[in-house]
């Protein structure tokens, strides 16, 4: 059974997970932007007796990395993963903060991760934790690197930005894609209708309540 620690970070309600399974754990999309959250995961994560084995990465938007700089002092050398289509994201962090909370902020945060190598996911790719593996779905449209994380024998997706819960991310930030995200809304649209939904905002949903309540699905052609 894979434990799933749930952390609403940031101004801007980012949701940290931090998954545990076999003594193994991986983070996905750490956000924290302050100390204090960082503490409250890292708390979690040694109370678990569990060993951090990757940061995963749905996009490279700050409010879902910056919590990287503080993982990887913790635990050097372990890696990030994401897609290498949202690497001009990686490049473009200052301005991406300058965008959202004023130029003044960028002083604020750590982000020598954005030095750190990515380790590439792509489409078809898996991660495993303990005896559970994690298949890499390719979800552009909120970003042009998009990802979700799959784990189909515990009916699970881990949706970023892609899908929310009766809602869908913003199209308009550089490598969005309007008529991408509908593709891709497609895709998961043809999930077990059980899948339990865990988005990067907001609350979690399944596939069948998202086919019946979420407009953008039908939009999608499903």
């Amino acid at each position: 059974m894979i434990s799933i620690h749930t952390f609403c970070v940031n101004p801007i309600g980012e949701n940290t997970y931090l998954l545990c399974a076999d003594g193994e754990a991986a983070l996905i999309d750490c956000g924290c932007f302050w100390a204090h959250e960082w503490q409250e995961v890292r708390a979690r994560l040694d109370a678990s007796g569990c060993r951090l084995k990757a940061l995963l990465q749905t996009h490279l938007h700050f409010d879902h990395v910056l919590g990287a700089s503080f993982a990887l002092r913790d635990f050097p050398g372990i890696p990030l993963m994401a897609s290498l289509d949202d690497q001009p994201l990686l490049e473009a962090m200052q301005a991406q903060i300058a965008m959202f909370l004023g130029r003044g902020a960028v002083r604020n945060f750590d982000l020598s991760f954005v030095h750190h190598p990515l380790t590439p996911l792509s489409e078809g790719d898996t991660v495993t934790l303990g005896q559970f593996t994690i298949h890499v779905l390719a979800t552009p449209g909120h970003s042009a690197g998009g990802l979700c994380f799959h784990i189909p024998r515990q009916g699970l997706l881990f949706s970023g930005d892609t899908l929310f819960q009766e809602s869908i991310g913003r199209t308009d930030l550089s490598g969005g894609s309007y008529p991408a995200l509908l593709s891709s809304l497609g895709r998961l649209a043809q999930l077990p209708p059980a899948t339990v939904v865990h988005p990067g905002h907001g609350g979690p949903t399944t596939i069948a309540d998202e086919l019946r309540h979420n407009p953008y699905l039908h939009v999608s052609g499903k």
